[in-house]
């Protein structure tokens, strides 16, 4: 397995596997509008890979198959009681088949690694609360459930 952060040849296969993403966990995101053109998808992952100081977006293959990709965007933050850096992690897929085989696991250690490295202090990541798998992934790699955001589509 090889993993490494994306560039911009990788865009057409970071829009095939957000495609797959998206579709897969429709159900789950009831409020969110993903109906945007790919057009302004192949953009907004342009932006993330250029700008490498606040973003990265990390793919893994398989034999020359992107199996995985996670998009993370890195904060700092600067309130009266602290000041840090919070890892968000914005996405995280691995192709259904490719899944309990310990690759989210080995991908999310180099993820860790990657963000310990822009100094991060935290790392955040927000799931649907029907996503039972992925908060149970989580929670084995010591995450603490700490909030419950609630949204209203108007």
């Amino acid at each position: 397995m090889n993993i490494r952060k994306a560039n911009i040849n990788d865009i057409n296969i970071i829009l095939d596997l957000d495609f797959h993403f998206t579709s897969e966990y429709k159900n789950f995101e009831k409020i969110q509008d993903v109906s945007w053109s790919k057009k302004f998808w192949k953009k907004y992952y342009e932006n993330l890979i250029l700008n490498e100081e606040n973003f990265d977006v990390i793919l893994a293959d398989i034999d020359w198959k992107i199996v995985w990709y996670m998009e993370v965007e890195h904060n700092y933050i600067e309130e009266e009681f602290r000041k840090e850096i919070i890892s968000k992690i914005i996405e995280f897929y691995v192709i259904k088949e490719y899944r309990d085989k310990w690759i989210g696991s080995k991908l999310f250690d180099f993820f860790q690694k990657e963000a310990k490295s822009k100094w991060s202090t935290m790392i955040s990541i927000y799931t649907n609360l029907e996503n039972i798998k992925a908060q149970n992934f989580y929670e084995t790699h010591w995450f603490t459930k700490r909030a419950v955001i609630m949204d209203k589509k108007i």
